[in-house]
């Protein structure tokens, strides 16, 4: 147990009828807001899909009904692509976009609250959040992202790979050059430092007050020691003068906890991700479209076991031109997962199969399989990967083939060099032995057969320090396909 004397926020009399506030601004600065340009001023209000432009030594700081902060540097272009804060219902969204120049943002209740709901897009980056300020220097041909506290989950839009980087360090995005991750100093950070530093404590505090905004201090609270340490809020960033300071500021490392899968559909052998219960199947030939919820998944997950449910078709399913079907019978269960028979409850991962029954135009039977797990942390599995870690899984496959196959008559063995981002391994699938090699990353990672065989598959880290994997894969060997879900543990 730890004494932690935090300062807090804390949001009083006034209410925007707008998303945000200009509370500062030094120099010109327009609004766009439904192709008409108007001056910025202090006080100006901030509407969704308002884009503000800033002019050569302008800066302007807003401040967002969660109490999110971001200052625009000068010659920059920042747009409010959407914003929703409802605490009473309990809905929460905040997507910024870094069109050009020079940005700060520190993070507000949303921040917290729904850190996934939480990002910055830029034309070549989308950046995720953990309770975080970070810089950005967006430019034409280059993009710098300084991470200053806590932790961002970067996925670079000219690769498609998923960077985490923590306090003290920062990528530049190029294109056709590759990504790496360092740490930052004085000299790195200077321009995008300056051009977005903007007020001090007390003019901080002058003006949130004359916005309703009240700093009070809590009274000292005792606060057990947990994997989220204690945070960091906006009054302690403003104090600290440079970048040394801020790193020495206590590091948030709370990060959210997802419950995710795939869902094979054996028509066509496609698939989708499962995520929240819910899954979008689309075949290979384009001409099945199901939108399907497998109902309390979520809650039989947390049981483990055996269990079962039902599905329901949502809006936005069609078969061939068949938009009218409808379930007439429907279910989903769990299926056991060791070789024994039994179930494998201290894995994180669970799956299991699926069918439904459908009437429209004609009669139709849907079937597959699925898979679900507490996904890995990501800065747990970008710690394997500094590390230059190696681990071996071991594990089993549920699907079809030549025989269809389970953890009774199939074997799964993937080799993880976490240093090198590569794997190998094997699938043995009721006698039928494929071999696989391929790639990883912190959000999951992905193979293809070698040899004969053609296809691959995907998958992702589960469970502590990436504990477990799972995924899903489509092969072809000697004329038939091999469809289903796989899952592993060290």
């Amino acid at each position: 147990m730890k004494k932690i004397l935090i300062i807090c926020l804390f949001f009083t009399t006034f209410l925007f009828a707008n998303v945000a506030k200009v509370v500062a601004i030094t120099g010109e600065a327009l609004i766009i807001r439904d192709t008409v340009k108007l001056k910025l001023e202090k006080d100006s209000d901030i509407f969704k899909n308002d884009e503000i432009e800033t002019k050569q030594n302008t800066k302007v700081q807003l401040i967002f009904k969660d109490n999110t902060i971001i200052t625009i540097g000068k010659n920059s272009t920042f747009k409010i692509n959407d914003y929703i804060f409802d605490e009473k219902n309990k809905e929460y969204k905040a997507q910024f976009g870094l069109i050009q120049g020079t940005f700060r943002t520190i993070t507000g209740k949303i921040g917290k609250l729904a850190p996934e709901k939480f990002k910055l897009k830029s034309k070549n980056s989308s950046i995720g959040i953990r309770g975080t300020q970070i810089l950005s220097n967006i430019q034409e041909n280059r993009e710098i992202i300084f991470c200053t506290e806590g932790t961002i989950e970067i996925v670079s839009l000219l690769t498609n790979e998923v960077i985490i980087i923590n306090a003290g360090e920062y990528i530049e995005l190029k294109a056709n050059e590759p990504i790496q991750i360092k740490k930052f100093d004085t000299t790195s950070i200077l321009e995008t430092d300056e051009n977005t530093k903007f007020l001090s404590t007390e003019e901080t505090e002058k003006l949130l007050s004359e916005f309703g905004f009240d700093l009070k201090e809590t009274p000292t609270t005792n606060i057990e020691q947990n994997e989220q340490t204690q945070e960091v809020t906006t009054q302690e960033v403003n104090e600290k003068e440079n970048y040394d300071e801020l790193n020495s500021l206590p590091k948030t490392t709370n990060e959210t906890t997802k419950i995710t899968g795939y869902n094979v559909f054996t028509t066509n052998i496609s698939s989708g991700v499962l995520e929240d219960n819910k899954t979008t199947i689309t075949d290979t030939n384009g001409d099945v479209n199901l939108n399907l919820q497998m109902e309390n998944l979520l809650s039989n997950f947390e049981n483990d076991g055996v269990y079962s449910g039902t599905l329901t078709l949502l809006s936005g399913s069609k078969y061939n031109s068949d938009t009218n079907f409808f379930l007439t019978s429907s279910s989903y269960s769990s299926k056991p997962d060791k070789a024994d028979g039994t179930y494998n409850t201290d894995d994180d991962v669970q799956w299991g199969e699926w069918n439904a029954m459908a009437m429209g135009n004609d009669y139709y039977y849907f079937g597959g399989y699925w898979i679900l797990g507490t996904q890995t942390k990501l800065s747990e599995i970008q710690n394997l990967i500094n590390s230059s870690a190696l681990a071996t899984y071991n594990g089993y496959a549920l699907g079809y083939g030549s025989n269809n196959f389970d953890a009774t008559t199939s074997t799964v063995s993937l080799n993880m060099n976490f240093g090198a981002k590569s794997l190998s391994g094997s699938f043995d699938l009721a006698g039928t032995t494929i071999n696989v090699a391929g790639n990883l990353s912190t959000s999951g990672f992905n193979f293809n057969a070698t040899g004969t065989a053609t296809g691959g598959g995907e998958g992702k880290f589960y469970g502590e320090n990436a504990k477990s994997v799972g995924g899903k894969f489509n092969f072809n060997e000697a004329g038939y396909d091999y469809a289903g879900v796989f899952k592993a543990s060290k």
